[in-house]
């Protein structure tokens, strides 16, 4: 005759007792909690024997505590967690990509994901979605929402032209010029004599007529046109 084989039980010689703690425990949004298993009687998971383990969750799911128990047979246990958010605020300075400007800007944030922004700040000052800045210098945005996501962003206003330094447009020298230029705000993005790229502290000595064209990254221009002529 066949003999059947009964099911085994699911924890045929696990835990008595076990429970399952969350820190933070929820309903209130998170952007991650921490699951502890406790249990009663000694289990071995990832080759560790013990009564507590934990794990870090930071997405919304379920999540299995798998155990060896002393019988040989590998179990689980589920952690559940819906109230993970881990989405950050979002930050538009006029919907655009760049971090340098020429011009005003409009800072404005939402946000995704269940929780709400709780704290705004700008140079460490409070604003609200929408605020339009104007003057010039360096900034940076801070938004926290209640789940403690933090999202930040840098970005500068630049109405200023590089500078260059020792040359004078129009002026005509007898002597080798040096090319310098600098840029205090947003820096230099690209520099070019007679359209072809030149570093600064270049060293020009041939007769001729050039121009020199400096642009920094917030799309500032400064020209110089100037001629050689050594005798």
């Amino acid at each position: 005759a066949t003999k059947i084989q009964q099911p085994l039980p699911a924890y045929p010689s696990g835990p008595i007792s076990y429970q399952i703690i969350y820190n933070p425990p929820g309903p209130a949004l998170t952007s991650m909690t921490i699951a502890t298993l406790k249990i009663s009687s000694p289990i071995t998971i990832n080759n560790v024997n013990g009564n507590e383990f934990s794990m870090i969750i930071s997405k919304n799911g379920l999540y299995e505590f798998k155990y060896t128990a002393q019988s040989g047979l590998v179990c689980k246990m589920t952690a559940g967690v819906t109230w993970i958010d881990c989405q950050a605020p979002v930050i538009t300075v006029d919907s655009c990509g760049a971090n340098a400007f020429s011009s005003d800007k409009i800072i404005s944030f939402y946000k995704y994901g269940g929780s709400c922004v709780n704290h705004a700040l700008i140079n460490d000052v409070p604003f609200e979605s929408g605020k339009k800045v104007c003057e010039e210098g360096a900034y940076k945005i801070e938004l926290t929402d209640t789940a403690g996501n933090l999202s930040t962003k840098d970005f500068i206003i630049d109405r200023t032209s590089p500078e260059i330094i020792g040359i004078e447009d129009k002026m005509t020298y007898k002597n080798d010029v040096s090319i310098n230029f600098s840029d205090k705000l947003s820096g230099i993005q690209s520099a070019a004599l007679n359209g072809a790229t030149i570093l600064p502290g270049s060293v020009v000595s041939e007769n001729g007529n050039y121009t020199l064209v400096v642009t920094d990254f917030a799309g500032n221009t400064a020209t110089r046109s100037f001629s050689i002529q050594k005798g």
